[in-house]
């Protein structure tokens, strides 16, 4: 059951970073990092399909590594892959130490804010639930 709840969070965050890519507008302001009122980065192009395709990268290491799919590989990479993708979203909670993750300075800005209330403990809560899977699997 938590391989199909850590892989539906997983593909609702890539879908929305699809949206993000695409032009898409919606939640843009309350995700992008502020320093000193002005944005650090856009939510559009690039970076957006980057983050998209590491997410589905992290859904086909995690639904292999519980071999709910097989794509041909050994078994080694998908024990390290998973171990890389709870380290990477651990990595994203606890944050830069500057603008995000729980370990940020700024925490007044709507981002920061935002951080705090959703997207850290949701990066945390996917780690945890991760490093469970990695464990057990």
């Amino acid at each position: 059951m938590l391989v199909w709840i850590i892989s539906a969070i997983m593909f609702l965050l890539m879908i929305l970073h699809v949206y993000w890519g695409i032009g898409g507008t919606w939640g843009a302001n309350a995700v992008v990092p502020e320093f000193k009122g002005k944005k650090t980065a856009t939510v559009k192009g690039w970076r957006s399909f980057l983050v998209a395709a590491g997410l589905l990268v992290g859904i086909l290491v995690v639904l292999g590594r519980m071999q709910v799919i097989t794509l041909g590989l050994p078994e080694a990479p998908y024990r390290i892959g998973i171990w890389l993708v709870t380290a990477f979203f651990a990595m994203r909670a606890l944050g830069d130490r500057d603008l995000k993750g729980f370990m940020k300075k700024e925490w007044s800005t709507s981002f920061g804010k935002m951080d705090t209330m959703l997207i850290s403990p949701l990066c945390l809560l996917v780690a945890v639930g991760l490093g469970y899977l990695a464990v057990a699997g």
